[in-house]
């Protein structure tokens, strides 16, 4: 299994533990929430630093300063923490054979010249203007062999400046994998991936604001923090999954693509559940509608909670596609209703005062219900 799918396992147990115990006793779900976003902005970092590497590795080689082994080795030593910038200066600069070797076939003439200009070019050798100005001043007999090859060679500043596009390439996340590192420094790297005034860096201070909160659940032996109300857990719960999409952009697609749909169906009902938390009522009919389509043909206890557990955790393909349909048959009477006021509205025989109040609330819904169902088809696919 992948680190993505270790993260969404425990994103499934989460759930059902919300399941089983809400609505009154949502603080155990709660907490280990906050403990599932701070490893899986950990593992973001950990994947983000070997992908920044790779591109690094790419970047050099086809700069033409990679062209050994040794050259290869120096770049990964320094990448772990087993060497320091001016070591891999050192490694990459080009010796004076090799500069020797590569002017061998050239005669100091201008046409010579040219041409030597062009093979340097071609491997990268002549980046920036003091490599040009040391490649002018040895043909014109101005510098010897000796002072070329070190004008050649990288200096800390120009390694500097070509390792900072891709960020901490030493990062902790890779090299220290056993330190401890607090949430507010975990919170801090990720922030520095994003741009600044973006929804992930809006999205990374609620989750820094809620870290404190659940500490104090532990910590505050005046147990000020004590209630957690099932808005607020489910509010915790749907930031989790944006932060999963943010991060992994492969999330969605690995829970459209599995035999299970579990994850998936908790993920959709979840969002669902704290829409109509926050005021949109008219989501929860539907829904209701959807749990009772299955109670004919699976087993379960007649409490209403255990009832929506045992559905969602065992029959959540068929569950969905109870939903999917409720939500469908709305749409569809919705839009009747709809086009009906509208052609009664634009007669003036049979326009009423209260049909514009009608038209404005049913066209509210319809839209509230078509994109409750594409939330729905882009979490699941073709079931």
């Amino acid at each position: 299994m992948s680190q993505l799918d270790n993260l969404i396992e425990l994103i499934r147990t989460v759930n059902e533990v919300y399941f089983i115990t809400a609505p009154e006793r949502v603080r155990a779900a709660y907490i280990l929430v906050d403990d599932i976003v701070e490893l899986s902005l950990k593992t973001f970092l950990y994947e983000h630093t070997l992908s920044q590497r790779e591109q690094c590795r790419a970047d050099f080689q086809a700069a033409g300063l990679l062209t050994s082994n040794r050259k290869r080795t120096g770049l990964d030593s320094y990448f772990e923490g087993g060497s320091e910038l001016a070591d891999l200066a050192s490694v990459l600069s080009i010796s004076q054979s090799d500069v020797r070797q590569r002017l061998s076939s050239y005669e100091h003439t201008t046409e010579q010249k040219a041409n030597a200009r062009v093979e340097f070019d071609r491997f990268g050798l002549l980046p920036t203007l003091v490599k040009e100005q040391a490649f002018d001043d040895y043909f014109a007999g101005i510098i010897s062999l000796t002072d070329f090859a070190t004008a050649l060679g990288e200096s800390e500043r120009e390694l500097t400046q070509q390792l900072e596009p891709f960020g901490n390439l030493r990062h902790w996340s890779v090299n220290e994998p056993d330190q401890f590192v607090n949430f507010h420094k975990v919170i801090t790297d990720v922030t520095a991936i994003f741009p600044s005034a973006s929804r992930e860096v809006e999205l990374l201070g609620i989750l820094s604001d809620r870290h404190q909160s659940r500490n104090l659940l532990y910590h505050d032996h005046h147990h000020t923090a004590w209630s957690v109300r099932d808005v607020l857990c489910l509010q915790a719960m749907c930031d989790l999954f944006e932060l999963m999409e943010i991060l992994f952009p492969n999330f969605n697609e690995l829970l459209r693509n599995a035999n299970d749909k579990t994850v998936a169906c908790q993920i959709g009902v979840l969002r669902l559940k704290l829409k109509a938390e926050e005021g949109r009522g008219e989501l929860v009919e539907p829904y209701k509608n959807a749990l009772r389509q299955l109670q004919r043909e699976h087993v379960y206890d007649r409490v209403e909670r255990a009832v929506e557990h045992s559905i969602v955790h065992n029959v959540s393909g068929d569950f969905f596609q109870a939903l999917r349909s409720e939500y469908s048959s709305s749409i569809a009477e919705l839009e009747i209703r709809v086009s009906k006021l509208q052609d009664m509205m634009q007669d003036p025989k049979r326009r009423r005062r209260e049909h514009a109040s009608e038209f404005t609330l049913k066209r509210q819904r319809l839209d509230t219900f078509r994109t409750q169902l594409s939330e729905i088809e882009a979490l699941l696919g073709t079931v």
